[in-house]
């Protein structure tokens, strides 16, 4: 996990000074470094007792959805698809 974290530091660092912080590829690299750090604090709020209970819950409810969040991500895919197809502009400016 703190492996990730500098690694995904760095990156963050070096993709934002040669590409610039509004490209893509910067933005993913710090949203990736955002998550990291989001279970990374809510591994150290499981040390304290009245955090334990929420902390752990909300592991589990995220790894029960894992089945339902790639289901989902297919079914978006496929719409996406379809509207791609329907949606077709013929305009000249294209």
């Amino acid at each position: 996990m703190y492996l990730s974290y500098v690694i995904f530091g760095l990156a963050n660092i070096f993709s934002q000074l040669y590409f610039g912080p509004a490209t893509i590829i910067s933005q993913v690299i710090l949203i990736c470094v955002i998550l990291i750090t989001m279970m990374k604090t809510f591994f150290i709020l499981r040390i304290v007792e009245g955090y334990s209970y929420i902390v752990t819950m909300l592991v589990s409810v995220i790894s029960d959805l894992r089945v339902f969040m790639f289901f989902f991500a297919i079914l978006m895919f496929n719409f996406s698809l379809i509207f791609d197809i329907f949606g077709v502009n013929t305009a000249d400016e294209y």
